[in-house]
């Protein structure tokens, strides 16, 4: 039997922030982003929400809550032989209250109507089709309820 190595992935636990039928979209340098990030060291062990809590409140500030809520879609980015991917896990979560305040990991955001967006390809790196394709098809669901 052929000794096999596995895959590395990094662990990015994003949010899909809902406020009605409106949904909160990022954007950074390489285009549409979703809040959330990667699990520092020192949370390997904690629950995944506290890692989650963490990131939402360096990226949207201290004053934003919401409840968050299950997973709604698991995407790949950016595997190579030369370099480690991320595997992004994305939560929905319901917008209670608050004021934003970016951090500077963002250059802006938007609420945007879920039943109406269009995702567009130029709103992402070439290299992120997976990250498209996963938002698309999320928006469409969205539009069929």
């Amino acid at each position: 039997m052929e000794n096999s190595k596995q895959a590395m992935f990094q662990i990015s636990l994003k949010v899909l922030m809902r406020n009605g039928n409106n949904i909160l979209l990022t954007r950074g340098e390489g285009g549409i982003d979703l809040p959330g990030g990667r699990i520092d060291v020192g949370e390997e062990n904690a629950p995944l929400k506290d890692a989650i809590f963490r990131e939402i409140r360096e990226e949207l500030g201290e004053d934003v809550k919401f409840h968050l809520a299950s997973v709604l879609f698991v995407h790949r980015l950016g595997y190579t032989k030369e370099k480690e991917g991320i595997m992004n896990i994305v939560f929905d979560a319901e917008y209670l209250s608050g004021d934003i305040k970016l951090s500077d990991e963002h250059v802006s955001y938007e609420w945007v109507d879920g039943r109406s967006y269009e995702i567009s390809r130029d709103d992402f790196y070439p290299e992120d089709q997976e990250k498209y394709e996963a938002f698309k098809n999320h928006f469409n669901s969205l539009r069929n309820k």
